[in-house]
């Protein structure tokens, strides 16, 4: 492989090699931000490309479980759906 100054991009048929697979996406990372009185958890879901993951709508309130590094939220089909926390910082107290 040539890197660098000159090199061929990616896909590129440079110095009469074959031509590289083209690069595609095998999945979806999506982030959600669930906020509650003393706790706010920034979440990452990472779905299959085409497949279905949660249909949050901002504002409205969910119904979820944390447990350590994971959060279970439900959907307004009553479908369990298990997403990762990036990120866990407790509110101060007012």
């Amino acid at each position: 492989m040539d890197f660098g100054p000159g090199a061929s991009p990616f896909g590129g048929n440079g110095g009469g090699r074959p031509p590289s697979p083209s690069m595609r996406a095998m999945a979806d990372v999506r982030t959600y931000v669930i906020e509650t009185d003393d706790l706010r958890l920034e979440l990452e879901d990472v779905v299959q490309v085409n497949t279905r993951s949660i249909d949050a709508v901002i504002g409205l309130p969910v119904i979820f479980a944390l447990e350590k590094s994971s959060v279970y939220v439900r959907d307004s089909d009553g479908i369990e759906h298990k997403l990762r926390v990036t990120k866990k910082t407790a509110k101060p107290k007012t």
